[in-house]
């Protein structure tokens, strides 16, 4: 299966328009290696993200749905695949139509503090909002959802999961993100009180006054 996709890249490399077709599915050739990638972008693996970078896919070009690559490799935790479509004029900003979400907020959902700090080493915007109106802080606050709950009970242990959230958060605030009322209500609100208290300690301060320095 992997080969038959190579096989059909290489054949599109003759067309003029290389490599940002639309597939049959609707997705471009570098949203569909994305989507098979397993994590790791360089030439030869699975979907061969880094080949069709550097043959000029434009990793900002969306699908039928609305979909691009950043946000997928992002939803999908590929943080090796998110880096190299940053070195290759992402934009961290872009937002799916029409839900307004973006790759922060994926990453809020997550707890994903490597991924946070890598968009953040690319200019994302920490105030971006969805359409809802919920920032990067009110996903990773809010993070409280029936599949995790249910994960934390089989765990029988709070702390190990609210403890990536906790450190998502200070690292927002640590970057100069504002924290809400609303937030710490969210938190509260699915069971985390340990992260609302971490936040109620930031309600209101302006981002100048944070000097909180995060452990090593």
């Amino acid at each position: 299966m992997e080969r038959e996709r190579h096989v059909a890249y290489s054949k599109h490399v003759k067309g003029p328009n290389w490599p940002n077709i639309r597939l049959e599915d609707g997705d471009t050739p570098l949203l569909s290696a994305v989507r098979h990638e397993l994590g790791d972008p360089r030439p030869g693996s699975n979907g061969g993200v880094l080949v069709l970078l550097k043959s000029g896919a434009d990793p900002n070009i969306t699908n039928i749905s609305g979909q691009f690559p950043l946000l997928l490799a992002s939803s999908r935790l590929k943080v090796a695949v998110a880096e190299e479509l940053l070195r290759h004029n992402a934009n961290p900003n872009q937002a799916h139509d029409p839900s307004g979400l973006s790759p922060i907020h994926v990453a809020a959902s997550n707890g994903n503090v490597r991924l946070l700090n890598l968009l953040i080493s690319y200019n994302v915007n920490l105030h971006a909002k969805d359409d809802f109106g919920r920032t990067a802080m009110r996903f990773a606050a809010a993070k409280g959802s029936s599949g995790s709950c249910l994960f934390l009970y089989l765990l029988s242990h709070f702390s190990f999961s609210v403890c990536l959230y906790v450190e998502f958060v200070e690292v927002l605030l640590q970057r100069g993100a504002v924290v809400t009322w609303s937030d710490v209500s969210a938190a509260r609100d699915n069971g985390f009180a340990s992260l609302a208290n971490r936040m109620n300690m930031y309600v209101c301060l302006p981002p100048s006054s944070i000097k909180r320095v995060l452990p090593r």
